[in-house]
C-alpha cells in the first residue's frame, strides 16, 4: 500500500483529468444507487386537506406531490458529491486499494496521475488518417466556401432531427385535439382565454390550429397544424445548436476558433441526439424558451461593449421575450423567466454600476411586452391566462403525479446516465474551472453561459417532479443534451490544436488525440445525415404537402362523424366525456364550456361550472366512452375524477348509438321506469374496500339473448338511485352471461354504502334490477 508520501502530486494533463473521471465514476454509482435503494421509502406526510377536493391516482393513494421533489434533488446532489469527492480525493483511496492488488498497476496510474508518464498511440485507422488531412485542407479554405459548406451542414442536419412523417395516423384525439379542438369556439366567440382551459400555452394549444386556419383550408387542417409544429420544432433546432455555439463562443472568445466551434458543435449536436439522447424529444415549445437563452447569452458575450447598440436591442429582446414566453408555453416560460434573472444577477456582479444600461433595456422590452399583451388581449384575457397558470402550478402534481417506483429501474438507470451522470460530471468541471481563476468575475466571464445551461438542467427537473412516470421523467434531460455538447465540443476546441500531452503518432507526425478522435465524430454524422436519407425525406415532405384529413385521421374517428353528421347539423354544442378535443374540430362544434378537455376540470368548483354550462346549453349528444384509456386515465375512472359532470350526464343523457366503439349519449330526461324483477345474480353483495382502488361487482344474467337486448349496467346508489356509473358489455363465461362494473369507491363515503345495480331494457326505457342490493363497507 502507498503511503501518503508516495500518493501522486496530480497535474492538470489530460491523462490526469480523464482517469480521475474515470476513477470518480463509481464512486457516482454507488451515489445513484444509494438514492435508489432508499428512493420508495422517501416519502413525506400527506393530508387529504391539501388536495381540495381532487380525486385522482395521487390522491387516491395518498402521495404527496412534493416526493419526487425530494428524491430527485438526493438523485442529483448525493451521486453528484461523491463524484466530485471522488475526483478530487478518492483517487488515493483506490490507488491504495489497487496497490494491494497489483501494485505495478498503481504505480502505472501514479505515474500518469503525476505527469510522469503520457499517452502515445499509433495511428491505426487510414480512414482517421484521411478524415484529419480533409480537415486541415478544409481549415485553410476560403470563407466562402466554409460557410456555404456549414449552412448546407446546418440545414441537412436540421431535417434530419425533425418530424419525418406529417401525414401518420392520428389516432390520439386527446394530445392532437389539444392542438385543433379550440378552433371553432375561437372563430365563433371573442376572446381565447374566457373561452378555453388550456394546459401548455397560447403558442402549443392555440395558435397551431389558427396558423391551419389561415394558411390551409376546412378539409386539410391537420397537415397544417403539423407543419407549424414542424416549422417551429425546426426553429428549436435551429436556436439550440446556437445556443451551444453561443456558450462555446463565451468560453472560447478568441476569433481563430470561431469557425472550429460551428463545425465541432453541429457535428456533435448531430450525433449525440441520434445516438446518446435518442428518446429525447424537442418540439415546437422549447422554440421561443432556446430563442430566449440565446438572446440571454448574447449579452454575456457582449458584455464588455456595455453601450453598443447590439447589446441594447439583445437586452430589449430578452426583456420583450420574458412576458411574452409565458403566451407560448406556461413550464417553459417558468424556466426562462428564472434563467433571466439568474444571468442578469452575473451581469450586475461582472458589470457592477455599467449594468444599469442593459437594466433598463430590459425593463424597457418587457414593459413594451405587457403592453403589447394587454392591448392585443385585455384585461380580461389577461386574468383568465393568469388564473389558469396558477391553477396549474398549484394542482398539476395532485392531478398528474404518478412517481416513479422502485421497480421502474430500468427508467431510472436510463435517466441516470443521460441526466444525473452528465449534472454531476458539469459539477466537477464547474468546481475545477472556479479552482483554477483567481478571480471570480473573470469564472463568470468565462463559464457564464456553461453556468446558465446548468442551472437551466436543475430547474427543468421540475418537468419530471410533476409528472414522473416513466413515459414524463425525461422531460428534464434536454439541458443535458445541451452540457453534454459543450462538454465534448469544448474538449475538442480547447485541444485539437494546441500541443496536446495525449497524442497518436503518425511517422514523424504527431497528432492530437481529440484531432484523430473527431474525424470519427465527422464521419457518424455524415453516415446518420446522409445525402440519400435527406432526398427521401425531402420528397416526402413536397409529396405530401397539404394531405387532406381523410388520409390522416384514423378511421375511428371518421366512421363516427359520417354516421352522426345528420343527427348533428342542426346541434351548436357537443362534448366528449373522453376529453378528445379532436371530436370539436371534426364535428366543427363548441364546447359548452371552456374545459374542452374535461380531465382539465378537478375541483369541485370547476366541475359544478361545467354542469351549469351543460345544463344552460344543452349539447344533444356526448360521448361516454371510447374503450380507451381516456376514460380512466392514470388508473381513475372518469366516475371517480370527474364524478359530479358524469353524474350529471348519467341523469340526463341516455345511450344512443356505437360507431368504431365511440359510444354516443342523447339528451334524453324523460327518466327510467325501475322494475323490480329481477334480471339477474350477484356474486357477493358484501364487500369491504378502500378508496385506493374501484371495486368490480359481476353476477350472472338470467335468460340473455345477444344481439336482442341492451348490454349496458347501470350502478346507482340505493337511497335516491342516483347513478354512478355505467359499463357497456356482457361477457361469455363459462357458458354463462356475465356482467360486471367497477364502483368508484373514491366518491363513496367512509362506512357503509348500499348500491344498486341495473340492467337497460332493449328499449332503453326501464331498468332491471341485477341481484339484491350491495353493501359496500368503505374502511
Amino acid at each position: 500500500m502507498f503511503s501518503d508520501s508516495k500518493i501522486p502530486i496530480i497535474t492538470e494533463s489530460i491523462e490526469s483529468r480523464l482517469l480521475r473521471i474515470i476513477i470518480a465514476t463509481p464512486f457516482f454509482i454507488i451515489g445513484f444507487f444509494m438514492v435508489v435503494a432508499v428512493w420508495g421509502h422517501l416519502s413525506l406526510p400527506y393530508t387529504s386537506e391539501n388536495a381540495g377536493n381532487i380525486v385522482s391516482y395521487t390522491t387516491r393513494n395518498g402521495i404527496n406531490p412534493l416526493n419526487d421533489y425530494i428524491r430527485l434533488f438526493l438523485l442529483v446532489v448525493v451521486p453528484s458529491l461523491l463524484f466530485l469527492w471522488g475526483y478530487l480525493r478518492g483517487y488515493k483511496l483506490v490507488v491504495n486499494v489497487i496497490s494491494v492488488i497489483c501494485y505495478p498497476c498503481a504505480k502505472l496510474i501514479s505515474d500518469f496521475l503525476s505527469g510522469n508518464r503520457h499517452f502515445s498511440f499509433i495511428m491505426p485507422v487510414p480512414a482517421i488518417k484521411s478524415l484529419s488531412k480533409w480537415w486541415d485542407r478544409l481549415s485553410v479554405s476560403s470563407a466562402r466556401i466554409k460557410y456555404s459548406l456549414l449552412g448546407l451542414t446546418v440545414a441537412v442536419i436540421i431535417l434530419n432531427l425533425s418530424w419525418d412523417n406529417m401525414t401518420n395516423i392520428l389516432d390520439d384525439g386527446f394530445h392532437d385535439g389539444e392542438m385543433v379542438g379550440y378552433l371553432p369556439v375561437i372563430k365563433a366567440e371573442d376572446g381565447i382565454f374566457n373561452n378555453s382551459f388550456i394546459i401548455h400555452g397560447f403558442g402549443r394549444n392555440i395558435l397551431p390550429s389558427i396558423f391551419a386556419d389561415e394558411v390551409g383550408c376546412p378539409t386539410n387542417r391537420i397537415y397544417f397544424v403539423r407543419l407549424y409544429n414542424l416549422l417551429t420544432e425546426m426553429v428549436a433546432l435551429l436556436f439550440i445548436w446556437l445556443t451551444i455555439v453561443l456558450t462555446l463562443r463565451i468560453r472560447f472568445p478568441e476569433k481563430e476558433d470561431s469557425y472550429r466551434i460551428l463545425i465541432i458543435s453541429i457535428v456533435i449536436f448531430s450525433v449525440l441526439k441520434t445516438t446518446f439522447f435518442w428518446n429525447i424529444e424537442i418540439t415546437g415549445r422549447d422554440a421561443v424558451l432556446f430563442v430566449q437563452v440565446f438572446s440571454l447569452l448574447i449579452l454575456l458575450y457582449y458584455k464588455n461593449r456595455v453601450f453598443s447598440k447590439r447589446i441594447f436591442l439583445f437586452a430589449f429582446s430578452a426583456g420583450f421575450l420574458t412576458p411574452l414566453s409565458f403566451l407560448n408555453a406556461y413550464d417553459r416560460a417558468i424556466v426562462g423567466t428564472l434563467l433571466a434573472l439568474f444571468v442578469i444577477v452575473m451581469l450586475i456582479l461582472i458589470l457592477k454600476k455599467n449594468i444599469f444600461p442593459i437594466l433598463i433595456s430590459i425593463f424597457a422590452g418587457g414593459v413594451f411586452s405587457i403592453s403589447i399583451i394587454y392591448l392585443t388581449l385585455g384585461g380580461g384575457e389577461i386574468k383568465s391566462a393568469f388564473e389558469q397558470i396558477l391553477y396549474w402550478s398549484k394542482n398539476a402534481g395532485l392531478i398528474w403525479d404518478m412517481e416513479v417506483k422502485d421497480r421502474s429501474l430500468l427508467a431510472l438507470s436510463i435517466f441516470g446516465i443521460q441526466n444525473i451522470a452528465i449534472i454531476a460530471i458539469s459539477t466537477v468541471v464547474i468546481f475545477i474551472s472556479f479552482k483554477h481563476h483567481k478571480k471570480f468575475i473573470e469564472f463568470l466571464g468565462k463559464y457564464g453561459g456553461f453556468l446558465t445551461i446548468f442551472v437551466m438542467s436543475l430547474i427543468s427537473l421540475r418537468m419530471s417532479a410533476d409528472r414522473s412516470d416513466t413515459r414524463h421523467l425525461f422531460d428534464s434531460t434536454l439541458p443535458s443534451l445541451l452540457l453534454l455538447n459543450f462538454l465534448i465540443s469544448a474538449f475538442f476546441v480547447k485541444f485539437m490544436t494546441r500541443p496536446p500531452s495525449i497524442g497518436l503518432q503518425n511517422g514523424n507526425r504527431s497528432v492530437s488525440l481529440p484531432a484523430a478522435i473527431f474525424p470519427a465524430f465527422l464521419l457518424t454524422a455524415i453516415v446518420i445525415n446522409n445525402p440519400f436519407t435527406v432526398t427521401v425525406r425531402m420528397a416526402n415532405h413536397i409529396n405530401n404537402y397539404g394531405a387532406p384529413d381523410s388520409v390522416i385521421i384514423a378511421s375511428r374517428y371518421l366512421k363516427p362523424v359520417k354516421a352522426m353528421t345528420p343527427y348533428l347539423k342542426n346541434e351548436e354544442y357537443f362534448y366528449p366525456l373522453t376529453s378528445e378535443g379532436i371530436w370539436f374540430y371534426m364535428f366543427n362544434l363548441k364546447s359548452p364550456a371552456r374545459f374542452h378537455q374535461m380531465l382539465y376540470a378537478r375541483t369541485d368548483e370547476f366541475q359544478r361550472e361545467v354542469v351549469t354550462e351543460l345544463k344552460i346549453k344543452k349539447p344533444g349528444y356526448v360521448i361516454m366512452d371510447t374503450g380507451t384509456f381516456l376514460t380512466a386515465i392514470d388508473s381513475t375512472t372518469i366516475f371517480n375524477s370527474n364524478h359530479l359532470i358524469s353524474g350529471y350526464v348519467l341523469s340526463t343523457y341516455k345511450p344512443f348509438m356505437e360507431i368504431e366503439n365511440q359510444w354516443f349519449w342523447k339528451y334524453d330526461t324523460t327518466g327510467f321506469v325501475f322494475e323490480n324483477t329481477n334480471r339477474g345474480s350477484l356474486l357477493n353483495a358484501e364487500l369491504q374496500g378502500t378508496k385506493k382502488r374501484d371495486i368490480r361487482l359481476s353476477g350472472v344474467l338470467n335468460d340473455y339473448s345477444p344481439g336482442e337486448e341492451n348490454s349496458v349496467v347501470y350502478l346507482s346508489l340505493d337511497k335516491n338511485n342516483a347513478f354512478i356509473a355505467v359499463k357497456r358489455g356482457i361477457e361469455r363465461e363459462n357458458g354463462k352471461w356475465v356482467w360486471s362494473i367497477y364502483v368508484p369507491t373514491a366518491i363513496l363515503s367512509t362506512g357503509e354504502n348500499l348500491l344498486k345495480v341495473w340492467l337497460l331494457s332493449k328499449s332503453g326505457e326501464r331498468l332491471y334490477p341485477l341481484g339484491s342490493t350491495v353493501k359496500l363497507t368503505i374502511k
